[in-house]
């Protein structure tokens, strides 16, 4: 992955964007450490730096919540899709 430092027309997104992949990266390091967790647990320098990003991640959350307004997405009621033309369901008892 390349990230380009000059030109990004909207820091916002960057920002939002970057700190996504943060937490992707983060969710794949925890199922990876989980399938090696009796070797990896033996690292004391490893569990060291895994605790302090976890750490790092958690205050950079609210940081980026404030700094960028983002609004929690559960907020938000769901909009259900109307079916395409030709797949509904007939009425119940009809053919």
């Amino acid at each position: 992955m390349r990230v380009y430092y000059s030109g990004v027309p909207d820091e916002r997104g960057w920002a939002i964007e970057l700190f996504s992949r943060l937490l992707t990266c983060f969710v794949i390091e925890q199922t990876f450490f989980n399938d090696f967790r009796t070797r990896l647990e033996l690292d004391p320098k490893l569990m060291s730096m895994r605790q302090e990003f976890a750490v790092h991640k958690e205050r950079l959350r609210p940081f980026m919540i404030q700094k960028y307004n983002i609004k929690d997405p559960g907020a938000y009621p769901t909009r259900r899709k109307a079916p395409a033309k030709g797949t509904s369901k007939p009425p119940a008892g009809k053919p």
